[in-house]
C-alpha cells in the first residue's frame, strides 16, 4: 500500500542524516589561519594573501576551514592572536608579516602540533617556517629598464621598512641599472611603514625634487605611480602585490615602463596545505613551494609563487 507519510518520514530521516554528516565532517576539517596587517583591499600585499587562501578555500571546499584576522598590528598584540588562533585548534597559521615573526615564534614553541609560517624573515624551528617570493629578480629587471631610459642617472626608490628583503630589492635594483648604465646611483627615503600614502606621495615628491626621473616603490599602495603621474616629470615602475586585471593595466600610461607582479602560486598553496593539514584526495598542478636563494644557501624557509616583470 502506498503511504506518503512514511516515504516523507523516510525522506526527512535520510536528510537529516546527511546534514548530520555533513556538518560533523565540517567541524572535522582542519583549520587554517591567515593573520593579516591590514584589510586585503581590491590590490597590495594582504589583498595577494587573501587570494591565496580564497584560492584554497575553492579548491579544498569543506575539507578545511579559514579563518582570517585582520588589522592585527606589529606588535605584542599579535602574540595574543596567534596563541588564540592556535588554542582554537587551527593546524596551520599563516603570519603574513615580517614584524609578526618573533611573536609567532614564541606561540609556536607552546604548540608543537601546530605549523607556523610567516612571511619573510629568517628564523626558523621545527614547527616555524618562513616563505617568500623573489621579488628581487623583477627589481633587478626593473633597474635594468631604468638605467637605459634615465636621463638624470638619478633614480628614486621608496621604501617601507627597513628589513633585509626591502634592502635586496634597492640593492637589486640599482644593480640592474648598472648592468647597462655605470653612472647610476639610487637615491632611498624609507616611511617606516608598510602602507601610509600621506608619506609614499611625500616621499616622492621629494626624490623628483632630487633628480629622480624614474622612480620604484616597496610600498602597498599607489601614492607613488600618482604622485609621478600628477608631477609630468618621470616615470614609474612598482613592486606590486596583485592579480593582473585590464582596468590597471590601463593605468600605465607613457610615463610608466611597468609594473613587477608577485603572485602567489596557489598549486603550491594546495600542495602545503595537503603536506600539512593531511588533507588529500586533490591534485596540485604547476610548480610547488620553494625555497630562495637566499635561504636555501642558509638552509632556511620556503618560498612560494614567483615575481614577474
Amino acid at each position: 500500500m502506498n503511504k506518503p507519510w512514511l516515504k516523507a518520514i523516510t525522506a526527512t530521516v535520510a536528510l537529516s542524516a546527511t546534514i548530520a554528516a555533513l556538518s560533523a565532517r565540517a567541524a572535522d576539517a582542519p583549520g587554517l589561519a591567515f593573520v593579516y596587517l591590514g584589510n586585503p583591499g581590491d590590490a597590495g600585499w594582504t589583498f595577494a594573501h587573501d587570494a591565496g587562501s580564497k584560492e584554497a578555500e575553492a579548491h579544498f571546499g569543506n575539507k578545511i576551514k579559514i579563518t582570517r584576522v585582520e588589522n592585527v598590528p606589529e606588535s605584542a598584540d599579535s602574540e595574543r592572536v596567534f596563541r588564540d588562533l592556535a588554542n582554537r585548534g587551527n593546524k596551520i597559521i599563516f603570519g603574513t608579516s615580517f614584524g609578526y615573526q618573533d611573536f609567532q615564534l614564541k606561540v609556536a614553541q607552546d604548540f608543537p602540533g601546530t605549523i607556523f609560517l610567516t612571511a619573510t624573515g629568517f628564523k626558523k624551528a621545527k614547527n616555524f617556517g618562513t616563505y617568500d617570493v623573489r621579488m628581487y629578480q623583477g627589481a633587478y629587471l626593473a633597474g635594468i629598464a631604468a638605467g637605459y631610459v634615465t636621463k638624470t642617472n638619478t633614480l628614486g626608490f621608496a621604501a617601507s621598512v627597513p628589513i633585509p628583503e626591502v634592502v635586496r630589492n634597492i640593492n637589486a635594483y640599482t644593480m640592474g641599472a648598472r648592468s647597462v648604465n655605470p653612472k647610476v646611483h639610487t637615491k632611498v627615503i624609507w616611511i617606516n611603514s608598510w602602507f601610509d600614502p600621506g608619506k609614499e606621495k611625500q616621499a616622492a615628491e621629494t626624490l623628483i625634487g632630487q633628480g629622480a626621473d624614474v622612480l620604484l616603490q616597496n610600498t602597498d599602495s599607489n601614492a607613488t605611480f600618482n604622485t609621478a603621474n600628477e608631477k609630468h616629470v618621470c616615470v614609474r615602475l612598482g613592486l606590486g602585490h596583485e592579480k593582473v586585471r585590464p582596468e590597471r593595466a590601463s593605468r600605465l600610461d607613457g610615463r610608466a615602463l611597468g609594473r613587477i607582479l608577485q603572485r602567489r602560486d596557489p598549486a603550491g598553496a594546495r600542495r602545503q596545505v595537503e603536506k600539512r593539514s593531511g588533507v588529500a584526495g586533490h591534485s596540485a598542478e604547476g610548480r610547488g613551494l620553494r625555497r630562495s636563494e637566499q635561504q636555501r644557501d642558509s638552509g632556511e624557509g620556503d618560498a612560494g609563487g614567483r615575481g614577474e616583470a
